[in-house]
């Protein structure tokens, strides 16, 4: 994930939470990959 997080373009984000991240915490995980996703629709 540091490889990843080094290339540019890549936005890093760091939410608290385990490898079940998404079931956890969803509204803070749509939050951080809306912008994207929205992004990708256009």
């Amino acid at each position: 994930m540091e490889a990843i997080a080094n290339l540019e373009g890549v936005e890093v984000r760091h939410l608290s939470g385990s490898l079940g991240l998404h079931e956890e915490h969803p509204e803070a995980v749509m939050e951080a990959v809306r912008p994207f996703l929205l992004q990708s629709q256009t």
